[in-house]
């Protein structure tokens, strides 16, 4: 009877719970959580282009509702270890699963590549947007505005394009205005006249190419560019299709006469002797057309003195002042020469050269350089 009236003792029971990890993520799997619809993955954060603000902006991402398994089992665990704190499992416990379980998006509007990405698209943008190229001919300009530059801006998701068709359409339209080299040219002559040069070489000739690339350096560098186009060729100078705005030798091939202008301002004016028309070669005994050609040319270059020499026509002399022109033709003193102009050219011509006498040929190669144009006509 005593044992039935004994003292009321607690005791402590010491317990160890040993955790399966692999029948954990079994039980706690997502194919084990059924849902009253289909479960929508995330959807990704992306670029778009906004028409109404002609900016690029980022469409943020979309949290679906597929379990992360991971984040599922490390809920479980840490619910369950709370648990294990206050009391030994009861037969149910239960486990809240939210969207804090569910898989991310893999990429989100907050990475910074992605922004990184946004920054640079806009920028390009700005940059088209800030470019503006004004052509130099002379004191003639011709400026690409920033409206037709935007109309070359190609937008397609996340890429910015140039139309390369219209940007080259645009520089031909600038050699067509602009080119003066191998087209026909109007020339008024010093006597009144009006007289149309085919065979022009000396000029400006834009080189569509090279035009086309420093274009596109132009407007990506976003900034307002002032210069002249890429030329393959240059002339002396220019003020919008005027190209002889620093001057011209002119040579009159049937008056035999010469003019020389530099800066708007006539030098001189002189007669001289050309090519003849008939000669006869002296190593062959044939006749041969010795005029000197029509057209227009820039100076090849500048030489004093220099010796002219020909194994054609079997002849060698010194002159003080050599200005070549084209094909071995140029401008000369002739000191052995004691008349000039008239019909001299037509029975003692020259092989295609333009004989001067010494002084104006001193003063002549004293003005020009290399590129200095020569028109000759009949």
């Amino acid at each position: 009877c005593k044992i039935l009236f004994e003292e009321e003792k607690n005791y402590t029971v010491p317990y160890q719970v040993q955790w399966n990890d692999e029948q954990m993520k079994t039980a706690f799997s997502s194919t084990n959580l059924g849902a009253d619809q289909d479960r929508t993955p995330s959807t990704d954060a992306y670029i778009t282009y906004n028409e109404s603000t002609k900016r690029y902006e980022i469409v943020p991402s979309v949290l679906g509702t597929v379990i992360d398994n991971a984040k599922l089992q490390n809920r479980t665990q840490e619910q369950l270890n709370n648990s294990f704190q206050e009391d030994l499992i009861k037969s149910k416990i239960s486990i809240t699963v939210d969207e804090s379980v569910y898989q991310d998006a893999a990429v989100t509007e907050d990475q910074p590549e992605l922004n990184q990405h946004l920054s640079e698209l806009n920028s390009k943008l700005e940059s088209y947007e800030n470019a503006e190229v004004t052509y130099e001919f002379g004191a003639v300009t011709d400026v690409l505005d920033s409206a037709t530059i935007q109309s070359w801006v190609q937008v397609d998701n996340e890429n910015i394009t140039l139309d390369e068709s219209a940007m080259r359409d645009y520089i031909s339209g600038l050699s067509a205005k602009y080119n003066t080299q191998y087209v026909p040219r109007n020339f008024t002559t010093s006597n009144g006249n009006q007289v149309v040069i085919e065979n022009n070489e000396y000029g400006y000739w834009i080189d569509e190419d090279g035009e086309y690339e420093q274009l596109v350096k132009d407007l990506e560098g976003g900034q307002p560019v002032s210069r002249e186009p890429v030329y393959t060729t240059a002339g002396n100078g220019r003020d919008g299709d005027d190209d002889l705005v620093n001057g011209y030798v002119e040579v009159d091939l049937t008056g035999q006469h010469l003019w020389f202008y530099y800066e708007g301002e006539l030098i001189l004016d002189t007669d001289v002797v050309t090519g003849q028309p008939v000669g006869v070669n002296k190593k062959t005994g044939e006749q041969e057309d010795w005029s000197t050609y029509e057209g227009s040319y820039p100076i090849a270059y500048t030489e004093h003195p220099a010796t002219l020499s020909s194994d054609i026509y079997g002849y060698e002399v010194d002159v003080q002042y050599w200005m070549p022109f084209v094909y071995g033709q140029g401008l000369h003193d002739a000191s052995w020469r004691s008349a000039f102009g008239g019909n001299i050219y037509q029975t003692d011509g020259s092989h295609g050269c333009v004989n001067l006498p010494p002084q104006v040929a001193a003063t002549i190669y004293d003005y020009i350089d290399a590129g200095f144009p020569i028109i000759l006509y009949k």
